[in-house]
């Protein structure tokens, strides 16, 4: 919210500089119009809509988990050792699957039999990162943002699965 309010503040003044040097026959009411016109124009890109277009796509191919701000925000859900044991349950990995504005990618720790898993399922448009870990075949750790919103179908069916 407070992007979208400095984003709007930034082209009023814009606008009102530009009215400013140009001519000053302007009415009062064309300036709103400028200002409405400017603002429905600006393109308010969420922070992981860069996701999106990656459907099929292994996430190793694009770095995602080594480059922010996916890498920082996980780092933050899960902490700095978990976000490692995370890192090595997604050694092999499978094609990202998008829905929607939805991203789910999951893996396995290389060697495990499919005992060591995790997954990350990314609500672009809520701005809301699911991640678990799946450890020793029976170890389930399940993490997400501080916000109470409900688990994903998709989700929700990789949890129930273990």
């Amino acid at each position: 919210m407070q992007k979208i309010l400095f984003v709007v503040i930034i082209i009023f003044l814009v606008s009102c500089q530009s009215s400013k040097e140009s001519s000053n026959q302007e009415s009062s009411g064309n300036s709103e119009e400028a200002v409405k016109d400017r603002v429905e124009q600006a393109q308010i890109t969420p922070e992981l809509a860069y996701l999106l277009p990656l459907n099929g796509k292994y996430p190793y191919e694009s770095e995602l988990f080594e480059t922010d701000p996916l890498k920082s925000r996980l780092k933050k859900l899960l902490g700095d050792e978990e976000y490692l044991n995370f890192m090595e349950r997604m050694g092999v990995q499978v094609p990202i699957e998008v829905n929607g504005n939805q991203v789910f990618m999951e893996g396995l720790k290389a060697h495990s039999g499919g005992s060591d898993e995790a997954a990350i399922l990314v609500d672009v448009e809520k701005n809301l990162i699911w991640a678990l870990t799946f450890s020793n075949g029976k170890n389930l750790q399940v993490y997400k943002d501080d916000r109470d919103v409900e688990m994903p179908k998709r989700f929700f069916d990789k949890v129930v699965g273990y």
